[in-house]
């Protein structure tokens, strides 16, 4: 149990799941693009990255706010594995 509890405070630590919003736009409920909006998102706004679907990311944001967003609009922060 420890071991894994460590595991998972060493990856959070990385970032290896967060990323920069770079635009603004819709969060949605569903992964396309004509669902319905599940709220906005700004430009720098951080988003913890939950899973991925194709072009699309699910994300958890501050103040609750959940939903899918274009993987393109987002910037990982976490730098490259080292090979």
């Amino acid at each position: 149990v420890l071991l894994g509890a460590g595991v998972l405070l060493a990856d959070r630590a990385a970032a290896r799941d967060l990323a920069l919003v770079r635009a603004a736009g819709p969060l949605r409920l569903e992964p396309t693009l004509g669902a319905d909006a599940a709220g906005v998102v700004e430009a720098t706004d951080v988003a913890r990255v939950q899973t991925r679907q194709g072009v699309w990311a699910r994300v958890a944001l501050d103040g609750g706010r959940r939903g899918w967003i274009e993987q393109d609009r987002l910037v990982p922060l976490a730098l490259p594995a080292a090979e």
